[in-house]
Parts: structure tokens; C-alpha cells; sequence
């Protein structure tokens, strides 16, 4: 997919990635703090709820932070548009053909997708 990617979706994606980058690890810390204060836990329930989390969430950051390469971009942009962490004024940054693939492959985005919300 490298020669179909534009140029044009290339240089917003290497501007918004790591934007969407600090908004995933916001929305995390937010969700490690909370976990933190939770009352009537034992130090080692929150320990164990916070590993999870943290195990949980890591697969999404690998995924779809890792690996930065143009080849890789749409799927990321995919992966960052289930997310949350772009929001759809940015998507609409990106060419009609890069939005619109993004929305039929990854469909419309959850209330709720799963992982960090802020």
C-alpha cells in the first residue's frame, strides 16, 4: 500500500501521530489513577487491576503506534481512529480516499471503543 498512500496523508499522519500518541497515554495515566483511588482495595487488587490495564493497553499502543512507517500509516490511522485519540475534524484532514477507507474498514466508531477514554 506504500505507492497507493498519498503524499498529502503521509505528512498528516506524521503530524497527528504523536498527538494521538499523548492523548492515548493522557487517557491511560487517567484510567491508572482512577485505579489508584479506588476504595476498599487491598494494595495488590489495585496492583493486579493496574497490571491489567497496563497489559491490556499496551497491545493497543504496539499496535497501533508501533512499527511507524508509511506502509504501515493507514492501518494505523485505522487503528488510532478506533481509538479515539483522532477525532473526526482530523480524519477529515486526510484525502476522501484515506477517510474513506478508514470509515468502511474500521466502520463508525463506538460510544465506547475500548481502551483510554478521556
Amino acid at each position: 500500500m506504500t505507492r497507493d498512500f498519498p503524499e498529502a496523508d503521509w505528512n498528516v499522519f506524521k503530524k497527528l501521530s504523536p498527538i494521538a500518541l499523548e492523548r492515548f497515554c493522557e487517557r491511560v495515566l487517567g484510567d491508572v489513577e482512577r485505579a489508584l483511588a479506588k476504595p476498599g482495595e487491598s494494595a495488590h487488587e489495585r496492583y493486579r487491576r493496574i497490571y491489567e490495564l497496563m497489559r491490556n493497553l499496551d497491545k493497543d499502543l504496539a499496535r497501533t503506534f508501533n512499527d511507524f512507517r508509511r506502509s504501515t500509516a493507514f492501518m494505523q490511522i485505522g487503528g488510532m481512529y478506533s481509538l479515539g485519540v483522532i477525532t473526526d475534524d482530523e480524519l477529515m484532514l486526510f484525502t476522501p480516499m484515506t477517510r474513506d477507507g478508514i470509515k468502511a474498514l474500521f466502520g463508525s466508531r463506538p460510544e465506547n471503543s475500548g481502551g483510554a477514554r478521556t
